[in-house]
């Protein structure tokens, strides 16, 4: 059974094109990667000739390794010539002569290529550097609440890609026009989304079995690297499922490990980050040249978030799941915007008599900045607009000249006073 994915628009776009076109398609172990491949290339079979290899098999890499031009002649000698090319080599981390022959056959036949595996930090970087100019960067995550909706279809078409063009108009945008409602089966799937996730074994796994599956992924990716970090890996790792979406600290880290320098943990918080399990934001100050070493980490999926912790309980942290799951969905939206942006969260502050900056109570959840452009996001967990305080969010829009913000609570689409309210379930 395959579910649909957002990135299956995205893929169908990229190599409709006339020119050559490269992709790195990455995302941790178990995401659905190589799946969303295959269902592409059976759609594009009648219109491509499709070609797939991996860098598990010893006869292809010795190919490459002795032949740069290996793939080229591959597809001199097989290809339809009437039909484009696409070659896909799944698992490129176990050579880099690979991207040698792929570059060859891309500058020499004009054949499109998607390179994926299964270490995000060497598509991240080497990939990247070794591909540059030829191949775009993507990332796939789990499974997504309009991902899974819209396969059980539960909410209206229209309205998994409503979100997207929230974030890119720079006027307050008119409501939805889908018809929408908060149904019993719609709270269910919240209600097990927010404990296991949507990494895909685990959710098509019946419920009873669903932790066993992301025990398994967590540890075929997250904890393959953690030999040379001693025990230090383990503790981090439970330390920011527990303030998952809460400002990070040292302190119980170094209690628990003995370390005394920042540097060795930074280290393994950038290997996380470049390895795709951890996203990050920063305040956002409006000074130039000011920083904070103030940082925000989330886990990209739930489920992995209930697995470190050891509970798949929600007793007193559905706000953090909540925002855990925001923040990963606004840096996957933010990554298909062409312009540059960055994804921040605003704490009020004040420049003291050393014009240190001293923040002051309060908090926005999030600001995108495109530009010269900011929308701020509030997060909520409760669907009564009557609960919910956007006083600092009105004044930050206020301070800003914004023409609008936006809060991502669990009820249905209105807007009130330049504030649109939106399902953070639709994101």
């Amino acid at each position: 059974m395959y579910i649909k994915r957002e990135i299956d628009a995205y893929l169908n776009l990229a190599f409709d094109g006339l020119r050559p076109k490269g992709l790195i398609l990455a995302g941790v172990v178990g995401c659905g990667k190589t799946t969303a491949v295959t269902h592409f290339r059976e759609q594009k079979e009648s219109t491509h000739n499709f070609f797939s290899y991996s860098g598990d098999s010893i006869q292809f890499r010795n190919a490459v390794a002795a032949d740069t031009r290996f793939i080229h002649l591959e597809l001199e000698a097989k290809a339809n010539k009437s039909k484009k090319s696409i070659v896909f080599v799944d698992e490129v981390q176990k050579s880099e002569n690979i991207f040698d022959a792929l570059k060859y056959a891309f500058d020499h036949s004009g054949t499109s290529f998607i390179v994926s595996g299964s270490q995000p930090g060497f598509l991240n970087s080497t990939a990247r550097k070794r591909l540059q100019r030829r191949a775009d960067f993507a990332t796939l995550l789990p499974l997504s609440l309009p991902e899974i909706l819209s396969h059980k279809k539960l909410i209206p078409n229209d309205a998994a890609h409503f979100f997207s063009t929230v974030i890119g108009q720079g006027e307050l945008p008119s409501l939805p026009k889908f018809d929408l409602e908060l149904s019993p089966d719609i709270l269910i799937e919240i209600g097990r989304y927010l404990k296991l996730g949507g990494l895909p074994l685990a959710y098509l796994a019946d419920p009873s079995s669903a932790m066993l599956e992301i025990r398994q992924t967590v540890e075929r990716g997250i904890l393959t690297f953690k030999e040379n970090a001693e025990n230090m890996l383990d503790v981090l790792l439970v330390e920011l499922a527990r303030l998952h979406s809460i400002e990070f600290t040292y302190t119980n880290i170094f209690k628990r490990t003995g370390v005394t320098k920042r540097d060795r943990i930074n280290d393994l918080l950038e290997d996380l980050t470049m390895q795709g399990y951890l996203i990050c934001k920063k305040p956002y100050l409006g000074l130039e040249a000011r920083k904070s070493y103030l940082r925000v980490y989330s886990m990209i999926d739930p489920g992995i978030v209930s697995y470190l912790l050891g509970e798949i309980t929600l007793e007193g942290n559905i706000g953090q799941r909540v925002e855990g799951i925001v923040h990963t969905r606004l840096e996957y939206h933010r990554s298909f915007i062409p312009l540059k942006s960055d994804l921040y969260y605003f704490k009020p502050f004040r420049l003291d008599e050393t014009k240190g900056i001293r923040f002051l109570p309060g908090e926005v959840d999030f600001v995108l900045q495109q530009g010269r452009r900011l929308i701020p996001f509030e997060v909520k967990s409760t669907d009564q607009i009557s609960n919910i305080d956007t006083k600092l969010l009105k004044t930050f829009v206020k301070d800003h000249k914004l023409p609008f913000g936006v809060v991502l609570y669990k009820g249905l689409p209105t807007i009130q006073e330049k504030i649109l309210y939106y399902p953070w379930w639709l994101v």
